[in-house]
């Protein structure tokens, strides 16, 4: 695993392998997010390939507690902008694992991992307005609603607001979670002084 967290979550970037499995993924997460995809399988090895390439993103597989070796999802890191130290993310659950906690500790995970890993200043995500589950959670981890884009987005009929969130380090590093970690969320790291 390329990250370990605290929490339990651990992720390890996406293999050609995954493919199908984020597909399904794909298939029944659409109603939630931004962009609506019809995809085959050529579609996703064509995704891959590009983001094989591409220095501004990076995607995820999130992993339960090693002891269950459970695929929880996505998360991926987009945008990434290394002037500005600045990203957006974008988070997905399998339909199976959805309503069980899971959501939370991955985005907690893969926030810290942001941060910690990638030296990010801010982090931002668009949220539809129906989205509450997602809409608690990034609120759950400290993001704050900044903007809005209204009636920016088609799903089934209608039209729905996409809502912006954004983090900053700073607000990011105070929070609790964080504080008790002692800034340090991965599990993995250790410093050549042996202290965490």
């Amino acid at each position: 695993m390329f990250y370990n967290h605290k929490n339990c979550i651990s992720f390890r970037k996406i293999e050609e392998s995954d493919l199908s499995e984020l597909k399904n993924l794909k298939d029944e997460s659409w109603f939630g997010t931004v962009n609506t995809a019809c995809l085959n399988m050529a579609d996703q090895k064509h995704w891959f390939n590009k983001i094989s390439e591409d220095k501004s993103s990076l995607f995820f597989s999130c992993y339960a507690p090693v002891s269950l070796q459970l695929p929880v999802g996505l998360f991926g890191i987009t945008n990434i902008d290394t002037i500005s130290h600045s990203c957006e993310f974008t988070h997905s659950l399998f339909a199976s694992m959805r309503g069980k906690g899971w959501g939370k500790l991955t985005l907690e995970a893969g926030i810290d991992m942001t941060f910690e890993m990638f030296n990010i200043h801010r982090v931002e995500t668009w949220i539809l307005s129906n989205n509450m589950a997602e809409t608690k959670g990034v609120q759950s981890v400290g993001f704050i609603e900044e903007g809005r884009k209204r009636s920016a987005v088609y799903k089934c009929g209608n039209y729905l607001d996409c809502i912006l969130f954004g983090l900053l380090r700073e607000e990011w590093s105070s929070t609790g979670r964080v504080k008790e970690m002692k800034g340090c969320c991965n599990l993995s790291y250790v410093p050549k002084d042996g202290n965490k």
